[in-house]
């Protein structure tokens, strides 16, 4: 059993490469730690997001494409939700579709969004999540956002529809 020097470590649980956990933990003399690490067996890689626009260059949805990496055997009755913040508030929560199966390896999702209250002026951020049919979170991505002024029209009309960001 070896000891460790005083200092700042950093504990990552891999598979294949791919990073499932890490904890970062201060470790003084004479410690004595234990370090438990939760692991997600199924990733969601960053999505994309494709604002469309009508006519008048005005934002009339988003399509959102996302990847789900499972690393471990398939998963029956899993959820794909989004939770739509604006400004930093909650604004809804819903589930967009319903995998029968999430299988094991790679499965590619498209959907198109439209908060219900419509586009207002203001920074709209999006997270997806896979929840079991339990409603336990199996994943979740990283925030994304795109910024609408108050004509609900992007900043950056020249991505054109479509264009993802």
């Amino acid at each position: 059993q070896g000891r460790l020097v005083p200092g700042t470590y950093k504990v990552i649980a891999e598979l294949q490469g791919i990073e499932l956990a890490s904890k970062t933990f201060e470790l003084n003399d004479q410690d004595e730690l234990v370090i438990n690490l939760t692991l997600s067996t199924i990733l969601i890689d960053p999505f994309l997001i494709g604002p469309q626009f009508d006519t008048q260059n005005k934002i009339t949805s988003v399509s959102i494409r996302s990847t789900f990496n499972n690393l471990a055997e398939s998963e029956s009755k899993v959820s794909v939700v989004i939770e739509i913040f604006k400004d930093n508030k909650p604004l809804e929560k819903g589930t967009l579709l319903t995998l029968e199966t999430l299988p094991s390896g790679l499965t590619s999702v498209n959907v198109t969004v439209i908060p219900t209250s419509g586009w207002q002026n203001g920074t709209y951020t999006f997270v997806l999540s896979l929840v079991s049919s339990e409603g336990i979170v199996l994943a979740q991505s990283e925030a994304r956002s795109i910024q609408v002024d108050s004509q609900g029209i992007l900043p950056y009309p020249a991505l054109g529809s479509g264009a993802w960001q």
